[in-house]
């Protein structure tokens, strides 16, 4: 979903956001990807240069990721979805539609 704010403010993603890869090749399908908060990303982000990745809000920001991944991939196969991790090191967090189940 988008933020749309003021025009001189840019639109930020968050929640979730559903990609359409049409290729007909193994790297098409349905993809989804949560999205953290720009104010959840950026304090893990800073805090995490002077203390590393032991800061607070680093585990936190990890552990909110982590956890949103899981549950979307548990919704998914509830609603009938084939739905596993795409195992994409770029985008270590998305998800892969494969199919809906019969």
């Amino acid at each position: 979903m988008l933020d749309e704010r003021d025009g001189d403010q840019a639109a930020e993603l968050l929640g979730v956001l559903v990609l359409v890869d049409p290729a007909s090749d193994s790297g098409g399908g349905v993809f989804v990807r949560w999205y953290a908060s720009s104010s959840l990303s950026k304090s893990a982000a800073n805090d995490s240069l002077g203390d590393g990745t032991n800061s607070p809000s680093f585990r936190n920001f990890g552990f909110v990721v982590d956890g949103m991944h899981e549950t979307l991939i548990a919704i998914l196969k509830s609603a009938g979805f084939n739905a596993v991790g795409a195992e994409d090191d770029m985008s270590p967090y998305l998800i892969c539609i494969n199919s809906r189940l019969r």
